[in-house]
């Protein structure tokens, strides 16, 4: 148990330098990088003492009625504008990190969907720093500048500087929410059952690994690791803010947020 310690705290030494120095080369050298967390400012304590629903994309996600969240603040994550739920409730925020989709938009097809869907939508987007190049035109858009890496030295930010890259953007979404001033927030979707990470619309597990690569397998049981450990870094930091985070799946494999019964919730 103290050789494990000894190791994360070494660790954690190692990643706060790399973070030193990568914050000192973004924010001396790239002027950009300022202007655009300076953007997100606005966002900061925006929903100060009210709740939110963090709707991620795991199975459980279909155990819900969605439908009674139309009048409440959500986000959604990713791919969920491809489902049919997004029509049902709605969100008040959309937050996509996925590599693959920033990649996607290099096709004209999809950047011209993706930019059709960014002006006609009332909803506020907060992409990944993949998507700065193209999407930095929108005024609508904020953008996280997420590249440093958590670990014991340092593993929470806020929205105006630049942040750590947490496993998945289930916890990117989770840590936008902290900031962002609210007293309760729910987390619908929240499975991660180990070795696959599946989806509540099938559709969308078109990028789920073949188990028998090994290195796929590796790749996202590594994944599934660092989810475990992010979650418990967000669950001290929500504390920290005095933010009650509730997981509404009593099946999920993180354990980092007490369960709370979505029928039980309350207006």
């Amino acid at each position: 148990m103290r050789h494990a310690v000894l190791i994360e705290i070494w660790d954690g030494f190692l990643f706060f330098i790399y973070n030193l120095v990568l914050h000192f080369k973004l924010w001396t050298f790239n002027p950009c990088v300022r202007k655009i967390l300076k953007k997100n400012k606005v966002l900061i304590d925006k929903h100060k003492g009210q709740r939110c629903f963090i709707l991620l994309n795991g199975p459980s996600l279909n155990n819900y009625d969605l439908s009674s969240l139309r009048d409440e603040i959500t986000f959604c994550v990713n791919y969920f504008d491809r489902s049919e739920f997004f029509d049902v409730v709605k969100p008040t925020y959309h937050v996509i990190t996925d590599n693959n989709y920033a990649k996607s938009l290099e096709d004209e097809t999809h950047y011209s969907d993706f930019t059709s869907y960014i002006k006609k939508s009332n909803n506020k987007l907060i992409l990944g720093y993949r998507f700065i190049d193209k999407m930095f035109k929108f005024d609508k858009v904020h953008f996280l500048i997420n590249k440093k890496v958590p670990g014991f030295f340092g593993n929470a930010s806020g929205l105006n500087s630049i942040g750590y890259g947490y496993a998945n953007v289930s916890f990117e979404a989770l840590s936008v929410a902290i900031n962002m001033g609210f007293s309760e927030i729910y987390l619908l979707g929240l499975d991660f059952e180990p070795g696959v990470f599946k989806h509540f619309d099938k559709s969308l597990d078109a990028g789920d690994p073949k188990l028998n690569s090994k290195n796929a397998a590796n790749t996202w049981y590594w994944g599934y690791t660092q989810a475990q450990v992010h979650s418990f870094y967000l669950a001290k930091y929500a504390e920290q803010k005095g933010v009650k985070v509730f997981n509404c799946n009593p099946k999920s494999a993180i354990n980092a947020y007490p369960y709370k019964n979505f029928k039980d919730i309350g207006d």
